[in-house]
C-alpha cells in the first residue's frame, strides 16, 4: 500500500468513526460539545485554521522502509492529525480540545487490525499527542480563542510487489 493509498484508508477511517466516539466522550462526561467536524485531507492546520472550525486535517508526515526485497516492501507511515477550534468561551474551548483529543485517540486505537490500516497499536508507544492547553490557547485580536491539538500515528504497511 503507498502513502497515497494509506491517506485515503486513514481518512476514512478517522471520518467513519470520529463522531460517534465524540459523541460517547461527550456522553460520558454528561457533556455537550460541538459536533459538526469539518475534514481537510492532505491539510496542515497551519492551512485550514482560518476556515470552518472546528476542523480536522489529516496529513503524511513521512514513510520509512528498509527497501532490502523485491518481493515485498515493509515501511512505516506516518499519519498525522490536527484538530483546531475556535469559541468565544476559554473554559468551553478548553474542555472540547481535551473530550476531541480523547475521542481521536480512540478512533486510533480501533485502527489497528481494521484491515489494511495495521500496526497502528503495534509498538509501545504509537502516538504522540501534542497538547499544553496554556500555549495552545490564544486570544486573536478579532475576539475569539483558539486551541487545537496534533497527534502523530505510525501505521505499519506491507507492500506485496
Amino acid at each position: 500500500m503507498s502513502v497515497y493509498e494509506t491517506t485515503n484508508e486513514f481518512e476514512t477511517a478517522i471520518k467513519a468513526n470520529f463522531a460517534t466516539h465524540i459523541a460517547a466522550v461527550a456522553t460520558d462526561r454528561s457533556v455537550t460539545l460541538d459536533s459538526a467536524f469539518t475534514f481537510y485531507k492532505r491539510e496542515r492546520v497551519e492551512t485550514f485554521h482560518k476556515r470552518t472550525l472546528p476542523g480536522v486535517g489529516l496529513w503524511g508526515l513521512s514513510a520509512k522502509t528498509g527497501a532490502k526485497r523485491v518481493e515485498r516492501r515493509d515501511w512505516i507511515v506516518t499519519m498525522v492529525i490536527d484538530y483546531f477550534a475556535r469559541s468565544s468561551d476559554r473554559n468551553k474551548l478548553g474542555e472540547q480540545v481535551e473530550l476531541a483529543m480523547e475521542a481521536m485517540m480512540r478512533v486510533v486505537d480501533g485502527l489497528a487490525g481494521s484491515g489494511t490500516l495495521m500496526g497502528a497499536s503495534e509498538d509501545e508507544f504509537t502516538t504522540a499527542a501534542i497538547h499544553d492547553i496554556d500555549e495552545l490557547i490564544q486570544e486573536t485580536t478579532t475576539g475569539p480563542f483558539v486551541a487545537g491539538f496534533r497527534l502523530q500515528v505510525p501505521i505499519r504497511q506491507r507492500d506485496e510487489l
